[in-house]
């Protein structure tokens, strides 16, 4: 057993620390896609939310009480509490997009799980070395949306604002959806194409006016990595807007 099969092991046996303490239902599938396959394992994730929580202190980004979460759509029932009840200090409205991150054995398979992540729409997505050169794949988009509703007690948006902001996150949980979908569908791709390539027969290519040739599999999965070499160019990957 190598070190990154001993790092998968402790990974996937430790207890989740989430609040939730289990995996959302919504990205399930695709977990256990990725922590089925021996090149990588899940050591975060989230599905996407709204939520609504109350900040005690402004200068203190920790110091918030939750007070509505919701991975699906919110309604206008989710926040008659806004209305109903006076709260004091800050309340705020916020959604957070899909994020997921991923351990990669190598440079080559964090390239190829960044390939799926960025076709799919998660134009923030990344890769981070770690700790011990851990290869860490990030997968994000820009779709927060985060304001405040309240002040010291007083409501700040009218009622059919309110109604608004929830149309609007609605919309973007919606889109969140669509594209882990999207995601899931081209990781899957990618990964059977890869253990396609890796049986033990070889493959043959035919240069243009050359005879044919054997190719390795590595050689194979060198040149799926090498015709995305493009993707490592992170300052592509904030251009645009969701």
């Amino acid at each position: 057993m190598d070190e990154f099969e001993k790092q998968k092991r402790r990974c996937l046996s430790s207890t989740d620390n989430s609040i939730k303490g289990s995996i959302d239902v919504k990205i399930l599938t695709l977990v256990q896609l990725i922590n089925e396959n021996k090149d990588y394992f899940t050591t975060s994730s989230c599905s996407g939310r709204i939520m609504i929580f109350r900040k005690i202190n402004q200068l203190k980004s920790k110091n918030c009480q939750s007070l509505f979460v919701t991975h699906n759509n919110i309604t206008e029932d989710d926040v008659k509490f806004l209305l109903d009840t006076r709260i004091e200090d800050s309340v705020i409205f916020k959604f957070e997009p899909f994020v997921l991150h991923v351990q990669c054995r190598t440079i080559d398979h964090a390239r190829l799980l960044l390939k799926a992540a960025l076709t799919s729409g998660f134009r923030n997505s990344g890769i981070v070395l770690g700790k011990k050169e851990r290869m860490i794949v990030a997968v994000r988009s820009t779709q927060t949306l985060e304001l405040p509703l309240t002040y010291n007690g007083t409501l700040l948006v009218s009622t059919d604002y309110l109604r608004y902001i929830l149309q609007v996150a609605n919309e973007k949980l919606a889109e969140n959806d669509t594209r882990i979908q999207k995601f899931e569908i081209n990781l899957s791709s990618i990964l059977k194409e890869v253990t396609k390539s890796k049986k033990p027969k070889r493959s043959y290519h035919r240069d243009e006016g050359k005879s044919l040739h054997s190719v390795t599999t590595d050689q194979i999965v060198d040149e799926i990595c090498d015709n995305e070499e493009r993707l490592l160019n992170f300052s592509d990957l904030f251009q645009g807007t969701d």
